[in-house]
């Protein structure tokens, strides 16, 4: 039996979950369905009537797609601070504490519900809200007719072409060049994990703000580390390999320091902190 790592384990505490926080997930995606369906509406209201309405309703929906895809880059970021989610007081983390299950489940499965439970309650609202809008401009009859979805798919697209993140590949870096960015983004998102387990009480607002920080120090210093780091990755690959297993060995050590605090978690411990 492995006690390390069990994927059908793993695929219980999912069912817990799901059995335990449903109301409050379909609760959820209700929620951002309804406002984002409101706000929808409100903005379809204001140009309906315009001789320029098919554009004009265009332009809303690809303003509320930008923020949509926005969210989702950021709030899976941020989101990674909320890993102690699970461990809302005292009763829900002897509960969750008492589940049949090794560290390294738990610590993945508070990770990615962290990453995955504000995120995805919204995206399945804006998909909820988008069909709704388009059944109602069925039934109203004649109207112009633009999907959210087919929106961000094509500005997904566009990211992911050449013109955007791939066109890095196409550069003297190479591929290595693509993964410096990628690890970039884990980076940010194990900082934020890191700080989200080292910090027991408002994690996702003393996180956060303790990072805006070190930024604003960091650019009032006048050092252009990243920027140079970028730059020479961009411009050589053997330069470029060098920079991304740097920057992975640094995400990994991250991960481990992280998962390392996270199992030193006890049920009476400190305020603030979890050391």
């Amino acid at each position: 039996m492995n006690n390390t790592f069990s994927m059908r384990r793993f695929a219980m505490l999912w069912r817990w979950a799901w059995s335990t926080y449903k109301k409050v997930l379909i609760g959820s995606v209700v929620g951002a369905a309804i406002v984002l369906f409101v706000f929808l509406e409100v903005s379809m209201l204001d140009i309906a009537g315009d001789r320029h309405e098919a554009g004009l309703v265009g332009k809303e929906i690809s303003m509320y797609t930008n923020f949509i895809l926005m969210f989702t880059l950021w709030g899976s970021v941020w989101g990674a601070s909320l890993v102690w989610l699970m461990m809302g007081d005292r009763r829900q983390a002897m509960a969750f504490l008492l589940l049949p299950a090794s560290p390294l489940e738990k610590f993945l499965f508070c990770h990615l519900v962290a990453t995955l439970g504000l995120v995805l309650p919204v995206v399945c609202g804006a998909l909820l809200a988008d069909g709704l809008r388009l059944l109602v401009c069925l039934m109203a009859g004649p109207h112009v007719y633009v999907s959210m979805l087919e929106i961000a798919a094509d500005k997904i697209a566009l990211f992911f072409s050449s013109e955007y993140l791939l066109g890095f590949a196409d550069e003297d870096g190479g591929w290595p060049c693509v993964a410096c960015l990628v690890l970039l983004y884990l980076l940010v998102l194990s900082l934020f994990l890191l700080g989200g387990v080292f910090f027991r009480y408002k994690a996702w607002v003393v996180t956060p703000m303790l990072l805006l920080a070190v930024g604003f120090l960091y650019n009032a210093s006048g050092i252009s580390f990243f920027e140079d780091m970028l730059y020479t990755a961009k411009h050589s690959r053997t330069a470029a390999t060098v920079i991304a297993a740097c920057l992975l060995a640094v995400v990994i050590a991250l991960y481990r320091l992280a998962y390392s605090l996270y199992c030193r978690y006890q049920l009476v411990g400190r305020k603030w902190i979890c050391v």
